[in-house]
């Protein structure tokens, strides 16, 4: 089999799609008890909005501008690079996401207090008890 790169490409573009899609379904769910979710909406199937961020329908989260973040990174630089991805997510935050999560925000403040993004991870790191996936 040979590398197909305009398939690869293609495909890659599916991926993002349908991560920002299901974030969107997922949306109004976020911080809902499965019980809550199920008597608020039954099974959830549509884009519906809501939640407790007021979503519209198909409204992307955190979760979906982040990833964007990291493309946009990789795909302008045409490789990885940590500080211009950390350096993105600090100007994503100081744009007022309506949803941030206070780890993530922790971190991304310290990075634009001048922190190194890999000091900042082990302060916010070590000021938390508990890490919840989104700061990951």
């Amino acid at each position: 089999m040979f590398f197909n790169e305009r398939a690869e490409i293609k495909r890659f573009q599916g991926c993002l799609v349908g991560a920002a899609v299901g974030d969107a379904l997922g949306a109004p769910a976020e911080f809902f008890s499965d019980k809550e979710l199920v008597k608020k909406y039954g099974k959830l199937t549509e884009m519906v909005g809501g939640g407790h961020f007021r979503w519209q329908p198909g409204q992307t989260t955190d979760d979906t501008d982040m990833a964007m973040a990291i493309v946009n990174s990789v795909v302008e630089l045409g490789r990885y690079d940590a500080k211009d991805i950390a350096s993105r997510f600090v100007g994503w935050m100081k744009s007022g996401p309506r949803d941030i999560g206070g780890m993530t925000k922790t971190g991304l403040s310290y990075i634009a207090d001048g922190l190194d993004h890999r000091q900042a991870g082990w302060l916010t790191l070590n000021k938390f008890t508990t890490a919840p996936n989104g700061s990951i």
